[in-house]
């Protein structure tokens, strides 16, 4: 599955939130799903259990940079998960 990052999710989003930052937005908006994003893994409420993958390490360096005050710009990356 691809996930695009868009402006919106940047400017909607919150540094050091697992549920409101950038990539976490992006995620819920792409599978309609709760999610969590947790710095290392991506973690998505499928019916009554949590389902983790894990992010693509560019991905983890972004949400480190943009948690530390630095600026985010649009991004797409690919993940495997179950749709």
């Amino acid at each position: 599955m691809t996930i695009h990052v868009t402006e919106e999710h940047i400017r909607k989003g919150v540094r050091d939130h697992c549920v409101l930052c950038p990539v976490a937005l992006a995620l819920q908006e792409a599978t309609g799903k709760d999610v969590r994003v947790d710095r290392v893994i991506i973690k998505v409420r499928n019916e009554e259990k949590w389902l983790h993958y894990s992010l693509p390490d560019r991905v983890i360096r972004r949400i480190a940079r943009y948690d530390s005050g630095k600026k985010m710009k649009p991004f797409s990356f690919d993940v495997e998960m179950e749709e």
